[in-house]
C-alpha cells in the first residue's frame, strides 16, 4: 500500500516499518488462494501477456520535482515520521521503479511476449491524480513517485499496453503515450460503493 499505510496502519499488526515481516504475512495469505500470484515475487505470464507489479512507494516528488532531501522533509510532515523513516520510503520507491524497469526491458527482448501489463497500488503519473479542492496541492505532490512516468522510455517494442492502479478509490481511464492507465477501485466499505463491478480487460496479439 502507500507509504502512510505502513506508517499508520502496520503498527496495529505489530510490524512498524518491518517490511520483511509485512511481505511474509502477505505471502502466507496469498499462498492459501488458488491461482493467486504475488507480483512482488514474480510476474504472471500467460498466452503472450506478462503482468508485472510493485506497490509504487512515494518519493514525494510526483507533482513537483523538488530536490530529494527537500521532498523527503515535506514527506515526513505528511507521514508524521522521522527524516530517516521518510527517506526509507523514497528508497523503496526507487527499488520499485527499477524492478519494473528491468522487467519491461526483459519482456521487450522476449519474442513470446506481445503485451505487458503493469500493476501498482499508487498513481503512476501526476496527470492521473484526482485533485480535490479541500486537499492542498503539496499533499498530492507527496503521494507518488516521480520515477514511474519514465517507464515508457524502456518500452522499445511498444508492448506496454495497460497500467492498472488504485489508491484514489475511484474510477479512471486515460490513454497517454500509447498506454491505457486504468483505475477501478472499490475503496473502503464505508464509502458507499455497494454495487462494485470489476473491470474486464481484453488483450490483443
Amino acid at each position: 500500500d502507500g507509504n502512510h499505510e505502513f506508517r499508520t496502519g502496520m503498527p496495529d499488526y505489530g510490524y512498524n516499518f518491518d517490511f520483511k515481516a509485512v511481505e511474509e504475512k502477505l505471502r502466507q495469505g496469498i499462498a492459501r488462494i488458488p491461482n493467486a500470484v504475488y507480483l512482488r515475487d514474480k510476474p504472471f505470464v500467460k498466452d503472450g501477456v506478462a503482468v508485472i507489479g510493485r506497490n509504487g512507494h512515494w518519493d514525494y516528488r510526483i507533482v513537483d520535482e523538488l530536490p530529494r532531501r527537500q521532498a523527503i522533509r515535506e514527506g515526513r510532515g505528511l507521514l508524521k515520521a522521522s527524516f530517516n523513516e521518510a527517506a526509507s520510503f523514497a528508497k523503496l520507491a526507487r527499488r520499485d521503479y527499477y524492478a519494473l524497469r528491468d522487467q519491461v526491458v526483459k519482456f521487450n527482448r522476449d519474442s513470446s511476449i506481445h503485451t505487458i501489463v503493469v500493476v501498482t497500488h499508487t498513481v503512476p503519473r501526476a496527470e492521473l491524480i484526482d485533485f480535490r479542492d479541500n486537499v492542498p496541492l503539496a499533499k498530492y505532490a507527496q503521494r507518488g513517485t516521480s520515477l514511474m512516468r519514465n517507464l515508457v522510455r524502456y518500452d522499445a517494442g511498444k508492448k506496454l499496453k495497460f497500467w492498472l492502479f488504485g489508491h484514489q478509490h475511484g474510477v479512471k481511464r486515460q490513454e497517454m503515450d500509447g498506454v491505457v492507465y486504468q483505475a477501478n477501485t472499490r475503496g473502503y466499505p464505508d464509502e458507499g460503493i455497494k454495487d462494485y463491478r470489476p473491470s474486464t480487460l481484453k488483450f490483443g496479439t
